[in-house]
């Protein structure tokens, strides 16, 4: 989100982007942004930028995919569709991700951030 070129939501940019990092072992993905005074998203917003990785998924055959999320159901969904850690700015505060991770048994990356 701080990266103006990694922000895409179509497969074309997707596969310019991914060819950048070709040589990352994980990459951390958001579909919403947490730069100051960003709006938040719906779950189902977040889930429709998400679905060009979802449906795509095989462009990450050889990565590893953080999902960068405060939403349960959004993190429960990456998992779902081929993600193995959580990234959650906000710590944990919300206990049902935890217990996501706990139920999915992958790491969870705690954060912090202010309001």
């Amino acid at each position: 989100s701080f990266y103006k070129n990694s922000r895409s939501m179509n497969l074309h940019t997707l596969k310019q982007n991914l060819n950048r990092v070709i040589n990352a072992d994980i990459i951390d993905v958001g579909a919403e942004s947490t730069r100051p005074n960003s709006k938040p998203l719906t779950e189902d917003a977040e889930l429709k930028r998400l679905d060009v990785i979802f449906n795509n998924i095989d462009l990450f055959a050889n990565k590893t995919l953080s999902i960068d999320t405060y939403k349960p159901f959004v993190a429960k969904q990456a998992l779902i569709n081929g993600f193995s850690i959580i990234n959650d700015i906000y710590g944990g505060q919300d206990e049902e991700m935890l217990l996501i991770a706990s139920e999915f048994n992958i790491k969870i990356i705690l954060m912090h951030i202010t309001h």
